[in-house]
C-alpha cells in the first residue's frame, strides 16, 4: 500500500475491531474506517486479501449474503456483507455443506456444489493463521 504516493511495508494480516478500527499487526499500524463506509471498506479489504490468496469469499447457499474470511493475527475473521464479526479459532464442516462456527454459535450454509472446494480453501487459509 502507499500513503501520499510513498510505498509502505507489506502486511498479510488485518484485524477488524468492533469500533471500525483495523489493526495491521504485521506492521504495528492501525487505521479508523469512516463509520458511514466501514462495511464497504471492510469488504474491499477482504476482497484484496482474496486476490492475493490470503482470504476466501463465497455466497451463501441461497445467494443472499456474501461471506468473506481473511487472516487475522493467528486467527481467522469473517464478515457477512462487510458487517463486523469477531475473530475465530475454530470452524467445523458438515457433509451437507453447513459450516459451523461454534465459538460464536453461528453457521453458514454453503452451496452444495462449492462446499467441498470451499472446505479445502478455508482449511488451507486456517493453516496459514
Amino acid at each position: 500500500y502507499t500513503v501520499d504516493g510513498h510505498c509502505r511495508p507489506t502486511f498479510q494480516q488485518m484485524v477488524f475491531l468492533q469500533d471500525d478500527m483495523v489493526d495491521f499487526p504485521d506492521i504495528g499500524k492501525s487505521v479508523k474506517l469512516p463509520c458511514s463506509e466501514a462495511n464497504s471498506l471492510r469488504a474491499q479489504l477482504q476482497d484484496l486479501a482474496c486476490q492475493v490468496h490470503l482470504g476466501v469469499r463465497f455466497q451463501t447457499a441461497r445467494g443472499t449474503r456474501m461471506i468473506r474470511f481473511h487472516l487475522a493475527h493467528h486467527k481467522l475473521q469473517y464478515t457477512v456483507d462487510g458487517l463486523w464479526r469477531p475473530s475465530i479459532l475454530q470452524m467445523t464442516f458438515q457433509e451437507d455443506g453447513l459450516l459451523n462456527i461454534p465459538e460464536l454459535n453461528k453457521s453458514v450454509n454453503m452451496a452444495p456444489k462449492e462446499a467441498e472446494s470451499l472446505r479445502i480453501l478455508l482449511q488451507e487459509l486456517a493453516a496459514l493463521a
